[in-house]
């Protein structure tokens, strides 16, 4: 089946057997499909504009199911965001300790207090990280729940004449996929919320030890979330662009293991003609894996030699900086620690965001879907 009005951005291989067994190239056309190219169209900065709205739609689910375990969760999150940045300042004193002048016994015993802080503050960010993942395993399968009972409650109360509506039909039909998004967008809030709180905890600290710094941290992290903003969007576009492929080699394997079909393919001996068009269609999935890997490599190799380059900048701002005495060596230390560790922050949040506006949209075919249902419930009945 062809998706009307999208086209793919590659002409895609078509295996013989997609030939034989299905008459071509399989394309869906399901209700979900299209958000499919709005979302491959959106820039990072547009589905930062929409963050507030898609939080608020998951806070307002959270909040209205469990209010304490949201609110534990928060508070575990923002609490892990504040040790974040008091252990950037614990170690910032530890290496002045260490590097100030002085027999070195005298410098680790001046060192001690910070460098205890850090271990306990490492066991209280264990301790806030369990929290949240309690907190969040108490609300998700209890969101995920309540939406789909109020989804399906909706759905059974549709009057018949309403069904025969192929518009009606198609909303509701897009409103079951939404039912799962509301989880998965809890899931990959938390996430957002703590690399977001990671990185303005690291800029917060790097703007009080030198303005500059936090200069460094973007030069250096950019690069990394360009190229995971490139990599999620490619993933994506694929992962879509061969649902059906894949579906179908499912329900050709499925068949050989089925008792209903066991007679019919030993008697006729399709086994075979089955097992090889598995193999023939895998065969295309693996060509496309592969290309998607020499793309992921170049990719890779582009953002890493990027970032290497803003890296050796940013060394070179360091050195002018300690050369010129506008920044003490421990100083300079801590700065070094705090954007190689925001740098895997940030691309963990370019790759849960993606996601996050992907959910979102399949949140909005629910909100729509119930929105529908209860428009066309039976007159007179209960509503819920």
């Amino acid at each position: 089946m062809k998706r009307r009005g999208v086209r793919p951005r590659t002409r895609l291989p078509v295996s013989e057997s997609e030939r034989v067994l299905f008459g071509g190239a399989l394309r869906y056309d399901l209700s979900f499909t299209r958000h499919e190219m709005p979302i491959l169209r959106m820039g990072l900065w547009s589905m930062a504009r929409q963050f507030p709205a898609m939080m608020r739609a998951v806070a307002k689910a959270a909040w209205r199911e469990d209010r304490v375990a949201l609110t534990l969760l928060l508070g575990a999150e923002a609490g892990q965001g504040v040790l974040r940045a008091f252990t950037l300042v614990a170690t910032n004193q530890a290496l002045v300790a260490l590097f100030a002048a002085g027999p070195t016994p005298e410098r680790l015993r001046q060192a001690l207090p910070a460098l205890v802080a850090v271990a306990v503050v490492a066991v209280l960010s264990a301790l806030l990280s369990a929290v949240s993942t309690a907190a969040s395993g108490q609300l998700e399968p209890k969101i995920e729940r309540v939406c789909t009972a109020r989804f399906y409650h909706g759905v059974i109360r549709v009057e018949l004449a309403a069904l025969e509506d192929q518009q009606v039909h198609r909303t509701l039909d897009a409103g079951r996929f939404g039912t799962d998004s509301i989880r998965m967008m809890l899931g990959s809030s938390i996430l957002v919320l703590n690399a977001l709180i990671g990185l303005l905890a690291a800029a917060g600290v790097l703007l009080m030890l030198h303005p500059l710094l936090v200069l460094m941290l973007f030069l250096v992290a950019a690069p990394k979330g360009w190229g995971a903003v490139l990599s999620a969007r490619r993933q994506y576009e694929s992962r879509h662009t061969w649902i059906e492929h894949r579906r179908a080699i499912s329900v050709i394997t499925q068949k050989l293991t089925d008792q209903a079909c066991a007679a019919e393919i030993r008697v006729h001996g399709a086994g075979r003609l089955l097992v090889d068009a598995y193999a023939d269609m895998s065969r295309t999935v693996e060509r496309e894996q592969q290309r998607l890997a020499r793309a992921e490599a170049g990719t890779q190799t582009v953002a890493s030699a990027a970032s290497g380059l803003a890296s050796l900048g940013a060394y070179g701002v360091l050195w002018l900086l300690l050369t010129g005495g506008g920044m003490p060596l421990a100083v300079a230390g801590t700065a070094v620690i705090a954007v190689r560790t925001s740098s895997a922050g940030l691309m963990s949040l370019v790759m849960q965001f993606n996601r996050l506006y992907e959910e979102a949209m399949y949140l909005k075919d629910w909100e729509d879907a119930c929105s529908t249902a209860k428009r066309h419930a039976i007159p007179g009945g209960e509503s819920r």
